[in-house]
């Protein structure tokens, strides 16, 4: 992920969201949408594999095992 950092002295009140900000030197740091369509249907092809590696576990026994070691 690439991301642009920027210092400079807000003076315009474009951005209502920056107000609080006028005449006060900020740092402004410029990051990548990540809701993006690419990274959706990326996320939506792992969900493909959910159940797809048979296991001899239960998921939720060995889960409650676990937790049943975190309480001694």
């Amino acid at each position: 992920m690439e991301a642009v950092r920027i210092i400079k002295t807000i003076n315009s009140d474009r951005l209502p969201e920056l107000n609080n900000f006028k005449g006060k030197e900020v740092e402004i740091i410029i990051l990548p949408n990540i809701n993006n369509k690419s990274e959706v249907d990326e996320y939506e092809s792992i969900l493909e594999l959910r159940g797809s590696l048979k296991t001899k576990i239960d998921g939720m026994a060995f889960q409650n095992k676990i937790r049943k070691e975190w309480d001694r």
